[in-house]
Parts: structure tokens; C-alpha cells; sequence
């Protein structure tokens, strides 16, 4: 079985004429898999944490340089989410926990165990910051994330999809032969390839808002149906010695 990993990226831009696209320069980079799947899992152990940050780094100058501020959309990859500022856990010394607690200016009793210095973190524990995010902020670009297990909201997921049909559809004999027809199918995806992927996502993101608002009405449907029933309720109850006016409160 012959495997490569494949890492890219794609721009969608607002044009005076339209939309324009284009897989950003320099950003497509394959090089041969040397892990085998384990079960239950992808390949995603042949691009570590390192890897995806040298390769970003020189994304968000490229980006910078030649398109000005973006917004970036990765997905949950953990090498996306590779937080730099993160607390304590369980498997914490205690001493770790309380130089962390004094770093943030917690105030903590030597004599706290370790489940009583926990809650503090727990009661102070940071918003995630991630290295990702810092590189791209360094270049003025913002960073979102789809949520999790939502695939059908990253426009490259189409891209992969495409070039790996087109390769199913004509097997290599031999890893140089696969690596030439990877590299032949990406040259075939133009500007029209990624503007069909983003425009198919954005019937999906029209669809969830849709759904979502449909939630909020009826929450707020509800919400007003309970109002009215406590009114009148106790609306009652002043007719009434008014003992049981605020049993429901």
C-alpha cells in the first residue's frame, strides 16, 4: 500500500468582479507516510504539532504579503489546538499547582491539598490560547474554528475528496507514479474547484443558522408561554388570601 500525507491550503476572496480562489502559494506540500493507521484513527500522526507550525508560520507571512488580513478556518486537529498557556490537571504536582496559582496571582495556602487546589484552578482556569492563534495574529489574521465533527463545513475537505477520486479512479504501480498523479490532480483544481467547495458549505452554514434560529423562536415561545402561565396565576391568587402566591418562585 503506497501513502502520502498532503497538506494545503485555499483562499476565497471578495473581488470587484465576484469571487476569487486559488490554493495559496507554497502552501501544497506531500511527502511519503511512514506511520500505518492505527484502528479507529487517520493518518494524522505523520503531521505533528511542529510540522503544522513551521508550515503555518510561513502560510500566514505568505498570506500577509500577498493578500493583506484573512480569516483562517481550521478544523479541531489537535496539532491546530496546541494551547500555550495551559492549567494544571490531576496528574499536577502539588508544587506545580501552587507556583502556578502564585504565577497567576491566586492566593493558596500551603497546607491546600490537592483536590482544594484544583477548585482554584477550575474557579480560575484561562481561556485557551493557542499557538496557532499567536502566529496568526502576529500577521494580523484571525483564526476560527468549525466545530467538532462538522467536516462538511471546511471547503478542503471537497478539495481532498476530488484528488483522491481522481487518483482511485486510475491506481499507481509504484510510489513515484502516485506521487506524479497526486501532484497532476492538485494542478487541476482551479479557482471554479474551491468557489463549487465553498459555495456547497455555505448551504450547510445556511441550513445550521436556519435551524438555530428556529431553537431560539421556540425557546422564546416557551419562555413567553410560562410568563403568561405565572401571570395568570397570579393574577388568581390576588382574588384569593395570597398564601401560595410564590410557591412556584
Amino acid at each position: 500500500i503506497f501513502r502520502f500525507c498532503i497538506v494545503a491550503a485555499g483562499i476565497i476572496r471578495r473581488e470587484r468582479n465576484g469571487i476569487g480562489s486559488e490554493i495559496i502559494e507554497n502552501s501544497y506540500k506531500i511527502w511519503q507516510s511512514n506511520l500505518k493507521r492505527k484502528h479507529g484513527h487517520d493518518y494524522h500522526g505523520n503531521f505533528t504539532t511542529e510540522l503544522f507550525e513551521t508550515w503555518f508560520s510561513k502560510l500566514c507571512e505568505t498570506l500577509a504579503t500577498k493578500y493583506g488580513p484573512c480569516k483562517i478556518h481550521h478544523d479541531g486537529a489537535s496539532y491546530h489546538k496546541n494551547q500555550i498557556n495551559p492549567a494544571p490537571t490531576t496528574r499536577t504536582r502539588n508544587a506545580d499547582i501552587q507556583e502556578w496559582l502564585v504565577s497567576e496571582e491566586i492566593w493558596n495556602d500551603p497546607s491546600y491539598t490537592k483536590a482544594e487546589l484544583l477548585l482554584l484552578v477550575r474557579a480560575n482556569k484561562p481561556k485557551p490560547v493557542y499557538q496557532a492563534t499567536k502566529i496568526a495574529t502576529a500577521y494580523d489574521h484571525l483564526v476560527y474554528f468549525t466545530p467538532l465533527y462538522h467536516p462538511e463545513l471546511q471547503p478542503v475537505e471537497l478539495i481532498w475528496a476530488h484528488a483522491k477520486n481522481q487518483v482511485a479512479d486510475d491506481p499507481a504501480s509504484s510510489m513515484p507514479e502516485l506521487k506524479a498523479k497526486i501532484d497532476a490532480e492538485f494542478d487541476t483544481v482551479v479557482s471554479d474547484t474551491w468557489i463549487n467547495a465553498y459555495e456547497h458549505v455555505q448551504e450547510f452554514e445556511e441550513k445550521y443558522m436556519q435551524q438555530a434560529d428556529a431553537c431560539e423562536l421556540a425557546a422564546n415561545a416557551v419562555d413567553n408561554v410560562d410568563g403568561g402561565v405565572r401571570d395568570a396565576e397570579e393574577g388568581d391568587n390576588t382574588e384569593h388570601d395570597g398564601s401560595d402566591v410564590n410557591d412556584e418562585d
